[in-house]
């Protein structure tokens, strides 16, 4: 404890030097590096593949910025990560305050006739929003339509002197929809375009995959039917960079073999997908690609077949030549795919770097936004975090950078975890193991707000410390003191799973070492060193009710039934209500674990479907946070009835009922009406449980579903509510009385 106490103090005085020499600016910059990787590493399609590393992605491009964490090295160190992406449109916004970059062309009218009965053809603006309802809806465009019947081939000049306006892309693409069924013989496809999607928060530290995963979300491709009057003739169109908007229909004509493409010039990232746009630290903005493309050929990029690079000269010449030259060709293969689409998506086990018990700085940042980014888009009780979730990370950017020393580094880490206030935020590490590894041969309980002596297991010790006695030091440091210090570092959902949890660690410390303990003993103070010998989760802090050799039931009356559901069989619970068949009352003592009975419990308890819960998970489609896809859905558990009991069920809950068990008692009171909870708050951590793994061999988890009762009363931070409350106290800890389970006992005789 001298060691942990010691290096607390040192942690905290660490930080606040490190804090002065890295400013405000340099502590936003890396975070917002970690960021723009979290949503890379989540949300661009090219990391489901497993092409691209995901640790080297953010390992291998941050240590410039960590040496100077300038602005420079901000802006390189982010577009050095981009640029392993090979995405052309994932890209740094570049300011705003550019020249002009139309292009010049020459005046085009809407037809021309070329050698060869060549059909020339240039729609503007104008002409597509006045026929953006049907082409050859009116005197115009029907002459039009009517005169290209005559033509052997046509080229369509699209090519535009700079971007339209919304309004412009709207009427622009209706109109080229009734242009594609006028041309084609047949229906066609355009473009699809997909997305990644996650359901929950798939586990990084044992295998959890059947509640969480992730996949693909796709937009369909709009279907385009053949007009009644349409003409089939060779077919090349002409295009620029300011054809985005008609990027589908021109990929499509293209792809379905209905038309050739020739680009003026580089058309440059020609697909309108849209971005997500981050805006990080020093104004900086980065469009991101989030959405992919699928092609009607399979292709995920888009090349026309040929490029003419007139380099803003008005070669016009040129360009109509070798629009010609492709018509000729026109029944020639289309230009090959570059990149292929690929569907599945490559799970790999996340790596924990175990070996390195201090890792680098890069690989301790990467655990904090692992950690950062597990939790501000799967967390489904984020609402309980009292501290806004980015404040959090630039918080700990400082922290984790200035652990010194493996011992630091986990205590950060310990440290970070408890921001969630959530129970199964349990953190398990080497180091953590070894430092608490065992306890004397001593259960200790928290009752009124004092740490006690609940039960020795040394026949040695029992006249020397007994059940009641109140510990007020360990090795020298004031109790209160030292629990506030563990606090620091314990994930607890409410503060009695707090307590709990610290109560198990004040007096645990390395195998075979001692502990000194200053107790009170029938109002005298003394001293007693100790031997830690086992583990320290080797008692519970309850007593059970089962007598000696005992099975996990008895009878403790005729009419009274008592089990132990810490230990009671899934295969035993046929015999156990056989036994229990005639008896007034059950009590389930519930302040354990369970070893998943209730599901085969409620058979015995209603014939009909039991609605226990309603769960959500989080479901993220996009970076952004605020628009993520609450999915909420009522758990049930069918029934196959035996004999349904007649009596009452009372449950025994107190903070040691978590998370399964808590669960337990949700069912159990949706299966059977005549159901009484007694006890006290039980521990608010319920849903299962999600891995992650951050660089160190440090492990740690939260509650990947939030879990509510069916008419939407909360459970997590709250536990399930006794309906009569008692807690043990220092006076019945004395005598050795069980004051939960004799209230229990009371009630199932009495009713009262």
């Amino acid at each position: 404890m001298k060691r942990l106490f010691f290096i607390a103090v040192i942690f905290v005085q660490a930080s606040v030097i490190f804090g002065q020499s890295l400013d405000n600016a340099a502590i936003h910059r890396i975070g917002d590096y970690g960021k723009l990787w979290s949503v890379l590493n989540l949300f661009h399609p090219a990391m489901a593949y497993n092409t691209i590393n995901a640790d080297s992605l953010f390992t291998d491009n941050i240590d410039d910025l960590l040496k100077d964490p300038s602005a420079e090295n901000f802006k390189s160190a982010m577009q050095n990560m981009i640029g392993k992406l090979g995405d052309p449109y994932t890209t740094i916004v570049k300011d705003e305050n550019v020249a002009d970059d139309s292009v010049q062309l020459s005046e085009r009218p809407l037809l021309k006739w070329l050698p060869g009965n060549i059909a020339l053809i240039h729609f503007d603006e104008n002409f597509m929003s006045v026929n953006n309802n049907g082409f050859g809806d009116n005197k115009a465009s029907q002459q039009l339509k009517d005169t290209l019947k005559n033509a052997t081939g046509i080229i369509i000049d699209l090519r535009k002197k700079t971007n339209n306006d919304e309004n412009s892309d709207y009427y622009e693409s209706k109109f080229m929809k009734r242009l594609v069924g006028f041309l084609t013989d047949r229906d066609i496809s355009y473009p699809s375009y997909r997305s990644r999607i996650h359901y929950g928060h798939q586990s990084e530290t044992f295998d959890m995959s059947s509640f969480y995963y992730q996949g693909w979300v796709t937009n369909n491709s709009s279907a385009v039917n053949r007009l009644p009057n349409a003409i089939h003739k060779p077919v090349c169109l002409l295009i620029n960079k300011y054809n985005k908007n008609l990027s589908d229909a021109i990929a499509a004509l293209q792809q379905e073999k209905i038309a050739k493409v020739l680009a003026d010039d580089s058309i440059g990232t020609f697909a309108a997908t849209s971005a997500y746009q981050m805006q990080l630290a020093d104004s900086l903005t980065v469009n991101i690609g989030i959405v992919e493309t699928i092609y009607p050929n399979g292709c995920k990029t888009f090349s026309p077949d040929t490029t003419v690079y007139s380099h803003g000269n008005n070669n016009e010449d040129s360009i109509l030549n070798n629009a010609v030259d492709l018509l000729k060709s026109w029944n020639r293969g289309q230009a090959l795919c570059s990149r292929s689409l690929q569907n599945i998506f490559v799970d790999t086990k996340v790596e924990g770097y175990d070996s390195l018990a201090y890792p680098t700085a890069p690989l301790r940042l990467l655990g904090l936004m692992r950690y950062w980014s597990a939790i501000n888009y799967f967390c489904a009780n984020k609402d309980r975090i009292t501290k806004s979730w980015d404040s959090v990370l630039y918080e700990y950017v400082p922290i984790i950078l200035q652990s010194k020393d493996s011992v630091e580094y986990m205590l950060a880490v310990a440290r970070l975890i408890t921001e969630i206030h959530d129970g199964h935020g349990w953190l398990d590490s080497r180091i953590w193991r070894n430092t608490y590894k065992s306890i004397p041969e001593v259960q200790l309980s928290y009752v009124n707000n004092k740490t006690i002596v609940y039960k020795t297991f040394n026949d040695s010790l029992k006249n020397i410390l007994s059940p009641g006695d109140e510990i007020v030091k360990v090795d020298d440091v004031d109790i209160d003191k030292l629990r506030k210090r563990l606090s620091q570092y314990i994930g607890a959902s409410n503060n009695a799973a707090l307590q709990r949890d610290v109560t198990l660690h004040v007096l645990a410390g390395p195998d075979s070492s001692f502990v000194k303990i200053t107790f009170l003993h029938n109002g005298a103070t003394k001293d007693l060193r100790l031997k830690r010998k086992v583990g320290k989760y080797a008692y519970n802090s309850y007593t059970s009710g089962l007598p000696k050799q005992a099975r996990n039931w008895t009878k403790l009356k005729d009419d009274i039934g008592y089990v132990d559901f810490g230990k009671l069989e899934v295969s035993e619970i046929d015999s156990m209500f056989n036994d229990f068949k005639n008896t007034k009352a059950i009590i389930i003592d519930n302040r354990s674990y369970p070893k998943g009975t209730v599901w085969t419990m409620v058979n015995y308890l209603t014939d009909k479907t039991v609605t226990t819960a309603k769960g959500t998970t989080m479901i993220a489609d996009s970076p952004d946070p605020t628009t993520q896809i609450v999915q909420s859905s009522l758990w049930q558990i069918p029934v196959v009835a035996k004999f349904k009991y007649k009596g009452k069920i009372i449950i025994l809950v107190n903070e040691q009922t978590q998370s399964q068990a808590e669960y337990s008692c949700m069912v159990i009171q949706a299966a059977f009406k005549n159901t009484t909870i007694i006890g006290s708050q039980t521990a608010g951590a319920d849903g299962d449980v999600t891995g992650i793994s951050i660089p160190g061999g440090i492990k740690t988890a939260f509650s990947g579903h939030g879990v509510y009762y069916p008419d939407g009363r909360p459970t997590q931070g709250i536990g399930i509510v006794p309906d009569l409350k008692i807690s043990p106290t220092i006076k019945g800890i004395k005598v050795g009385k069980d004051e939960v389970l004799e209230r229990a006992i009371q009630f199932a005789v009495t009713g009262k």
